[in-house]
């Protein structure tokens, strides 16, 4: 494959509603298109196929992929409740028994029982199955968070799930949920940054307790854990900058010393040296602290003033990232934001809202535009 993006759809004009990606060969993807179906790819992107076969609904809204078996997945539509391939989508049956209303918007599998799936159905709660999607009954949901949208399993202790609803999530004062973020080392300890700040639960969930003390703007939205000292959070807030706590939350002061520009949007920590963490701004190009940040100075060579959208870290060289811009494409970075350079070969949509780093090859990158779906870039090594 020739170096440079490369759109993923086979129709530039199609939407991609959801994609799964094969943990064991990540060169193998499937992509839930708009009104067609599946697709499939085994090359990393380079080409795709269709993969509907039984499909009787071609309105997929979700995929979900068993992480042991993954020739195993299952997919949610829109009027036909739950579909399911044992054969990595050659073939598609129906798996909707005992599942009320048929607008499946959310899938999730246990990563250590895949036999056990959860379903979310919009207007109708939560679902379980524990034979693979045979058979599904209702779980107990109130009324006001049956409208899921999306669902998230502790990978530590998968007895604990997540739901992302349309009214926020259960215990939570306000319901503009814009960011969540898990405790490593502690996975029961979880965090939500929202319209009325930042939010905290100790018991996975089951309840929250206000974890605002210090903000100066209680629009939170996005939330950044270190990952070897857990207690230390970072928040970005909106217009505000960006504050610090050191004590899981418990209070946060101000850590914008030296940003020029308060309008952050992306935070992203060094993974190997979480001393050092990178925003993005909105018209003030990337930032970079050294110190926690206790201070801040422009890392923009290359960059100027763009508008950052995402900071992506290479998990196994961490002076290598990449920060997605609003018009001006990809940037990448290899001496942790000295300088930048364009990636935009063959990227159409120079308008980027995320990025995603495969973390078996993180030299392959993934791009997520404003129009024209999902692109993929394989850097040479």
């Amino acid at each position: 494959m020739p170096p440079g993006l490369v759109p993923i759809p086979i129709d530039p004009s199609v939407t991609v509603l959801a994609l799964a990606v094969d943990p064991l060969m990540p060169m193998t993807l499937y992509a839930a298109i708009g009104g067609d179906g599946i697709f499939k790819t085994t090359d990393g992107g380079g080409s795709w196929s269709a993969a509907s076969t039984g499909l009787a609904n071609r309105d997929v809204l979700t995929l979900a992929i068993d992480p042991l078996t993954p020739s195993t997945l299952y997919a949610g539509t829109d009027g036909d409740n739950a579909f399911k391939t044992a054969d990595a989508a050659e073939s598609w049956s129906a798996a909707s028994t005992g599942l009320t209303f048929s607008d499946v918007r959310a899938l999730a599998v246990d990563p250590l029982t895949p036999a056990t799936v959860y379903a979310g159905i919009w207007g109708s709660g939560m679902f379980k199955s524990t034979d693979g999607g045979a058979t599904w009954s209702a779980l107990r949901t109130s009324r006001p968070y049956r409208y899921i949208l999306a669902l998230a399993i502790d990978p530590l202790t998968p007895a604990t799930l997540y739901a992302g609803t349309r009214f926020g999530v259960t215990g939570l004062t306000t319901t503009h949920v814009s960011a969540l973020a898990i405790d490593p080392q502690w996975p029961a300890q979880v965090y939500a940054g929202t319209s009325g700040g930042v939010f905290r639960s100790r018991d996975g969930g089951k309840s929250w307790s206000a974890a605002s003390y210090g903000l100066a703007n209680s629009d939170v939205r996005a939330l950044a854990i270190d990952p070897q000292w857990p207690n230390t959070v970072y928040a970005r807030t909106s217009g505000v900058g960006v504050f610090r706590s050191d004590y899981a939350a418990s209070n946060w002061s101000a850590a914008s010393s030296g940003l020029t520009n308060l309008d952050v949007r992306a935070l992203a920590i060094d993974p190997l040296t979480p001393t050092t963490v990178y925003a993005g701004t909105w018209g003030g190009g990337v930032f970079k602290s050294t110190d926690l940040g206790a201070s801040w100075s422009a890392a923009n060579a290359g960059l100027s003033d763009a508008h950052v959208t995402a900071l992506s870290i290479d998990p196994l060289t961490p002076t290598t990232l990449y920060a997605a811009t609003w018009g001006d494409g990809v940037f990448k970075s290899r001496d942790g934001g000295g300088s930048w350079s364009a990636l935009n070969t063959g990227l159409t949509d120079h308008y980027v809202h995320a990025l995603a780093i495969d973390p078996i090859t993180p030299t392959t990158l993934c791009a997520g535009t404003h129009d024209l779906g999902v692109f993929v870039i394989h850097q040479a090594k």
